[in-house]
C-alpha cells in the first residue's frame, strides 16, 4: 500500500492567449498545451508540487494547482500536459 509516500510533480504554471486574446478569464490561471507557435504565454511559475502517491492521474493537475496556493474555482479550468522522464 502506498499510506504516506508522496511524489513530486514539475509544475509549468503559463497563463495562455490565442491570436491575442485569453484563452480563461483574466482572473483565471491556465496551464496550456497550445503550441508556443499559435499562443503566446507568460509563465507564472516553474516549481514542483508534493502530491500523494494516491492522487488519482485524472486529478493532477487540480491537486498542483491547490498545492501551488491556487484556488479550487482557479483549478477548475486548468488544463495540463503530462511529460514522463
Amino acid at each position: 500500500m502506498f499510506v504516506g509516500k508522496s511524489m513530486p510533480i514539475h509544475c509549468v504554471i503559463e497563463q495562455a492567449s490565442v491570436s491575442g486574446r485569453p484563452t480563461t478569464p483574466p482572473s483565471a490561471k491556465n496551464t496550456s498545451t497550445t503550441s508556443p507557435a499559435l499562443c503566446d504565454s507568460n509563465v507564472e511559475l516553474d516549481t514542483y508540487a508534493i502530491l500523494p502517491s494516491t492522487t488519482l492521474f485524472s486529478e493532477i493537475v487540480r491537486v498542483a494547482l491547490v498545492k501551488l496556493g491556487y484556488t479550487s474555482a482557479e483549478a477548475i479550468g486548468a488544463k495540463g500536459n503530462a511529460n514522463s522522464v
